[in-house]
């Protein structure tokens, strides 16, 4: 989770699961970069793609007609001082640095959508897609912390497994649906894959 400035805190709901997912799937990754709270910037995200194959975003984003994008941290100012949050955009995306990627994952709220639908080409995910990224993971609409975290768990065992991404996203729902916590489609059917 990045660190937000106190101005803009109260706009967003705390995620307490993220940065148990984020180092969950870090672990999995032999050579994984870990950015948390004040490190989660524009400029060490963009540097840390180069050469990296799976990008996994655990946070807020933004989703509306004005901004669009992942909410990123605040940078280090006078309390209260910054009062619109930083964000990862799909203008901030430079297909040199992401030629390596072969997964993004994006999970957070609604990221797989605008306000005026997955076709606006500032969608994250269609950016991502344009820039040759084969495979990307996102969310249609806001998600429950707790549930993201265990989905995406099981999501990664899947890919670990050997699956490809939309079968491992497969595999990840189907079993959710079969869950009585997680039945609901509101719980499984929150992330589609994108992609090949």
């Amino acid at each position: 989770m990045p660190t937000l400035a106190t101005a803009i805190t109260p706009r967003f709901s705390p995620l307490p699961d993220a940065d148990r997912e984020a180092q969950s799937v870090a672990s999995r990754f032999r050579h994984s970069q870990l950015l948390s709270g004040t490190e989660v910037t524009l400029q060490r995200i963009t540097h840390g793609l180069s050469g990296r194959t799976v990008f996994h975003f655990a946070g807020h984003a933004i989703s509306g007609p004005k901004q669009n994008g992942l909410v990123l941290a605040s940078p280090p100012s006078p309390v209260g001082a910054a009062d619109e949050p930083i964000l990862l955009s799909a203008s901030d995306l430079d297909r040199r640095l992401l030629r390596s990627l072969q997964l993004v994952v994006l999970s957070a709220c609604a990221t797989a959508e605008t306000e005026e639908g997955f076709s606006e080409p500032d969608n994250l995910v269609r950016s991502f897609l344009r820039t040759g990224v084969p495979n990307v993971v996102a969310s249609r609409w806001p998600v429950d912390s707790y549930i993201t975290a265990e989905t995406m768990a099981e999501f990664y065992s899947h890919l670990f497994d050997g699956l490809p991404t939309a079968y491992a996203l497969h595999r990840t729902v189907n079993t959710l649906r079969q869950r009585p916590t997680t039945s609901h489609p509101y719980y499984w059917a929150a992330f589609g894959s994108y992609g090949r």
